[in-house]
């Protein structure tokens, strides 16, 4: 769910019971119009609400999984859950979550050297 970066409903009344029940969600529990209250426009369905927010440039959206947002909050929730790089590579400048990941990718890449007896990448 982009609005409230909840990561996994299982089903689509999952889906609509979770927009109902959630402040969060500018959606009508009788007609089930899903308003934008910053663009004073509506939206017959949560999908066409988050492609709203993806394409206009009145919401933010994120460069790196072009989710769209209602406003800043929620979009630094976003990068703060999903976007928060813990290390980086001194060669080509990639950022990555963890050390371990970080790791991974100095094993992987042809352009780190990677050491033959203990198998670290550096």
């Amino acid at each position: 769910c982009s609005h409230c970066s909840y990561q996994h409903l299982p089903s689509e009344d999952a889906v609509r019971r979770h927009v109902r029940q959630s402040n969060n969600h500018p959606a009508c529990p009788v007609c089930y119009r899903n308003f934008c209250n910053h663009c004073s426009l509506y939206f017959a369905s949560e999908m066409a609400l988050e492609n709203h927010f993806r394409d206009s440039r009145a919401h933010p959206r994120c460069a790196e999984c072009k989710v769209g947002f209602l406003g800043v909050p929620e979009f630094k929730d976003h990068v703060a859950i999903l976007h928060t790089y813990q290390a980086q590579c001194e060669l080509c400048r990639r950022k990555f979550k963890d050390a371990l990941t970080l790791q991974q990718h100095y094993v992987q890449s042809p352009n780190h050297p990677v050491c033959v007896t203990c198998t670290i990448g550096f």
